[in-house]
């Protein structure tokens, strides 16, 4: 049976790096889909797509939609990375204010200070970009970008959490790679994630603690409590996913070994000029 795995690229959520990861381990049988409007249309394209291409061991999309299709002969792995949803606001506005784009969000994160475009965002009349952003990609249902997520949306996200083998967190993006590795060696017996990290920001903080304790400090505290209350869903699902995580890693034999030999893979990739000229 044919395998193909589905990289479910959420917006700020490290999956730069593992397009890098995917794009150096699978060459030409990866791809990159941008055709977004097309891929919008819901899991009938993605089936279509795939049945077009049969070559493709991987595909990344920033707007693949669940439920992934059901397709004759071919296994489909879908693959999603959580993040923090507030330590993930500071990333989103970092982005757009040092991209080269004509969209709302970057126009507006080059000419409002930090707490100006978070309460931008905060309106209904806004992209939802970092309003329960991931509830919202993760659930079985379109919900509109006006409408604020429900509860049964975040059971629908949730359950699809539950439900994935290959879910990672950004702030364990190592620990997340080993399991991805596990989960796909039976299916792709030469997988390597190993990476060199991509869209890096600038003094960036090291934990994930400091960095959204200096997210509350830049905005304040009217403004930081309407930003919880508006990702109250992201929040518990990540806090679900952290769980989900730490318990399979617990199940995976020699694991902490892996870890380190996977840490040296990368350095190895940092390091070794040689090595990146052979994937570059």
């Amino acid at each position: 049976m044919r395998t193909v795995l589905v990289h479910c690229h959420l917006f700020k959520n490290a999956g730069t790096t593992l397009d890098w990861s995917l794009r150096t381990c699978f060459g030409d049988r990866f791809v990159e889909h941008t055709d977004d409007e097309k891929m919008r249309t819901g899991p009938a394209y993605l089936s279509d797509y795939l049945t077009q291409h049969e070559s493709l061991c991987a595909l990344s999309s920033h707007h693949v939609h669940f439920p992934m299709p059901e397709l004759d002969g071919t296994r489909i792995l879908p693959l999603v990375m959580l993040r923090h949803p507030i330590d993930r606001v500071g990333s989103v506005y970092n982005f757009e204010a040092r991209q080269k784009s004509n969209g709302a969000g970057a126009v507006n994160a080059k000419k409002m200070i930090f707490p100006e475009y978070v309460m931008w965002r905060m309106s209904p009349s806004s992209g939802a970009t970092i309003r329960n952003f991931q509830t919202r990609r993760l659930c079985d249902h379109f919900v509109r970008t006006g409408t604020s997520v429900a509860e049964e949306d975040f059971v629908a996200a949730l359950r699809q959490v539950q439900h994935l083998q290959l879910m990672g967190i950004v702030e364990r993006y190592d620990e997340s790679m080993v399991l991805f590795e596990e989960t796909l060696r039976p299916f792709f017996p030469n997988i390597d994630l190993a990476y060199v990290r991509q869209n890096v920001s600038r003094g960036r903080k090291k934990t994930v603690e400091a960095r959204v304790e200096a997210v509350y400090a830049r905005l304040g505290s009217e403004i930081s409590t309407l930003l919880k209350k508006k990702n109250q869903w992201d929040q518990a699902l990540y806090e679900v996913g952290q769980a989900l995580l730490l318990k399979r890693i617990e199940a995976v034999p020699a694991f902490e070994e892996k870890l380190a030999a996977f840490r040296k893979r990368c350095q190895d990739l940092v390091n070794g000029p040689e090595q990146l000229a052979a994937v570059a």
